[in-house]
């Protein structure tokens, strides 16, 4: 997907819900998630939660400088993320789906 300049591609990260997408940025190493990441608010998994898991484990094989999301998950508390925060939070997410019951 084109948007000016920058060129997105649509990636299907179910979790939050089935059909839940993110767009990614290759150029910038730019990833939008909306709330396919949920950082410590495991209640927002929609779906089976090994399915978030995988999810989550598949975004970590792209680069991501800059994680742009929807709200302001913690442990965050930002809702865009640069430099090493976006692993960070994508490891935390899993953490805390894994001890979630």
């Amino acid at each position: 997907m084109e948007l000016g300049e920058r060129k997105f591609r649509v990636i299907h990260t179910p979790g939050h819900t089935p059909r839940s997408i993110c767009l990614y940025d290759q150029k910038n190493s730019t990833l939008v998630t909306e709330d396919s990441i949920c950082g410590e608010r495991s209640e927002l998994i929609r779906t089976d939660k090994e399915i978030y898991i995988s999810t989550l484990k598949n975004l970590l094989d792209l680069e991501i400088r800059v994680l742009v999301m929807a709200h302001p998950f913690k442990p965050s508390g930002k809702s865009i993320l640069v430099g090493e925060e976006p692993k960070e939070m994508i490891y935390t997410s899993i953490f805390v789906a894994e001890e979630s019951k």
